[in-house]
């Protein structure tokens, strides 16, 4: 009996951590739906450790799909140096990537894309056929990072 109570134990703590750093893993920031063009930089999210503000993105004027997401990351520990990718994720002290996603239940989002990091100020290329999504489709922007080491 005492083998199976330490059993669930280990089992109800697991699952408690796993909820408590999901969340953290990849941030979604949701973006205004219709038929118009979305406004950008419409939040600031905490990623595990990063702060993610200034979310913008371009927009092909014809082909009206987003092809660049850009924002600002920084650590969240105060005097921590800053965050610094390189886009094919060989170099630098971090990785960060984005994905585009139409809704938040689509069994198919876009791929995620590396992106380029310098001084914290995140270029993400999502112009690839499999990254991209017309920008009056786009709901969320998933952004996930983690420190290299």
């Amino acid at each position: 009996m005492r083998k199976r109570q330490r059993l669930a134990f280990f089992a109800i703590a697991g699952l408690g951590l796993l909820a408590a750093i999901a969340p953290g893993l990849a941030a979604n920031i949701g973006v205004p739906t219709g038929t118009s063009v979305p406004a950008a930089g419409q939040a600031s999210v905490a990623v595990q450790g990063f702060t993610v503000t200034a979310i913008d993105w371009t927009v092909d004027s014809t082909t009206t799909e987003v092809d660049q997401v850009s924002f600002t990351i920084t650590r969240s520990v105060d005097g921590a140096a800053a965050v610094n990718a390189a886009a094919d994720e060989s170099s630098g002290d971090a990785i960060v990537r984005v994905r585009l996603q139409e809704n938040p239940l689509e069994s198919s989002p876009k791929t995620w894309v590396s992106c380029a990091v310098t001084a914290g100020a995140a270029t993400c290329d999502t112009s690839g056929s499999t990254a991209t999504m017309d920008a009056g489709d786009l709901d969320d922007v998933n952004i996930i990072a983690f420190d290299r080491n």
